[in-house]
């Protein structure tokens, strides 16, 4: 409405436009903003509109800033656990670090991660591990028994449970669509560490 305005705020511009329009509007918004070289304040809690509009992304718990960054970087490496579970869903495990730096020690086995702030080895820590960062493997080291699954067209969502040294443990892993998932089968995993960080508190 405003020529050449220095910001614009749009406060949850898309929460009522239906699933086709909203993707094409985040499009459409975030090139007139790029091409009008605006900085805009873009205020939501939808994941999707965060990662697809946003060159910076800052997150905010009770007024508190709990991290600044690119929206690769907060979605790949969370700092804290509210920020890994807010901004995606997110498997946080308790572990050690690994004697590499590049590894943390789970009750699943030792998952590599390339974000472990370069701690010492043995330190006892958290670590986020996202469900995408799951893949199939036949003699993958993470094997659990499918429980639960839901059918999302882009992917399977599955509901994992993994036997540990201290009982059993849920997790949450998403699968390509072409697999053909069952409850009750048994499966393989290995983790990518692109998508395993560990978080500070």
């Amino acid at each position: 409405m405003a020529r050449d305005p220095l910001v614009v705020l749009l406060d949850e511009p898309f929460s009522n436009l239906d699933t086709d329009l909203r993707n094409h509007m985040r499009r459409e918004v975030a090139h007139i903003i790029g091409a009008a070289g605006t900085t805009a304040v873009f205020v939501t809690h939808d994941l999707k509109d965060t990662l697809a509009v946003s060159d910076r992304v800052a997150v905010l718990r009770d007024g508190r800033l709990e991290q600044v960054g690119s929206p690769q970087d907060i979605y790949r490496h969370p700092e804290n656990e509210f920020v890994a579970t807010f901004v995606g869903k997110s498997n946080i495990l308790p572990g050690v670090t690994g004697a590499d730096r590049c590894s943390v020690i789970t009750g699943i086995g030792t998952i590599p991660c390339a974000h472990t702030h370069g701690l010492p080895a043995g330190r006892e820590v958290k670590v986020s591990i996202r469900p995408d960062s799951f893949e199939l493997d036949p003699v993958g080291y993470v094997e659990g028994v499918v429980r639960e699954t839901i059918y999302g067209g882009n992917e399977i969502e599955v509901v994992l449970e993994a036997k540990t040294g201290s009982g059993i443990l849920k997790l949450l892993v998403h699968i390509h669509p072409e697999n053909s998932i069952r409850e009750g089968a048994r499966l393989r995993f290995h983790v990518l560490q692109e998508f395993v960080a560990v978080i500070t508190h």
